[in-house]
């Protein structure tokens, strides 16, 4: 009978153990989904901030190209503004904002362009002038650069006085200035003796 009951105890030792085993291994399991849900939220917590910042981005840049984008409408009226004040023809001003448009010019660029027009203008030459700004944007210049040279002279084309007794007398040279009629060219004048 003892060695019936050493038996039963060694099986119910056995069977605790067993249990035990079990349990912890339950236990193990449980911890281990505890973490990979734990993880998978961390994960999607994660994802969901980069969306969010790249959301934020997205808004961001929309909203400068938005802005750009009333701003050069801005700058584009009001460059078409003062081409007309100026006396410049309608057909010849949209030439010159649709080649601005073309080549991407910024409202920075146009409100370059539009000042140094004002400020090269010439109301004797204004179709002409305009159609030299709209070939320049064509050509790749931008913002200022794309209204400068109509008028300008080049080096030894410079105009003066005669400083040797009147033997070279006086002149003015030039470049000339080539519009949509095609003139231009070098010219000049002077006098005194040979």
């Amino acid at each position: 009978m003892q060695q019936e009951n050493l038996q039963e105890l060694a099986i119910e030792m056995d069977q605790d153990r067993d249990r035990d085993r079990d349990r912890d291994i339950d236990k193990d399991r449980d911890q281990k989904q505890d973490r990979d849900r734990d993880m998978d939220k961390d994960q999607d917590r994660d994802m969901d901030k980069d969306q969010d910042m790249d959301q934020d981005q997205d808004q961001d840049q929309d909203r400068d190209q938005t802005r750009e984008r009333d701003q050069l409408a801005m700058e584009i009226t009001e460059t078409a503004r003062v081409m007309s004040k100026l006396g410049v023809q309608s057909d010849v001003t949209t030439d010159v904002l649709g080649n601005a448009i073309r080549n991407h010019f910024t409202h920075q660029e146009m409100k370059q362009m539009r000042q140094a027009f004002m400020n090269n203008f010439s109301h004797m030459h204004a179709n002409r002038y305009a159609n030299m700004v709209s070939k320049n944007i064509a050509s790749g210049k931008r913002g200022a650069d794309a209204a400068q040279g109509f008028g300008e002279s080049s080096p030894g084309g410079k105009s003066g006085t005669s400083t040797d007794g009147g033997m070279n007398g006086s002149g003015m040279g030039g470049n000339g200035s080539g519009g949509s009629d095609g003139s231009g060219g070098n010219s000049g004048s002077g006098g005194g003796r040979k």
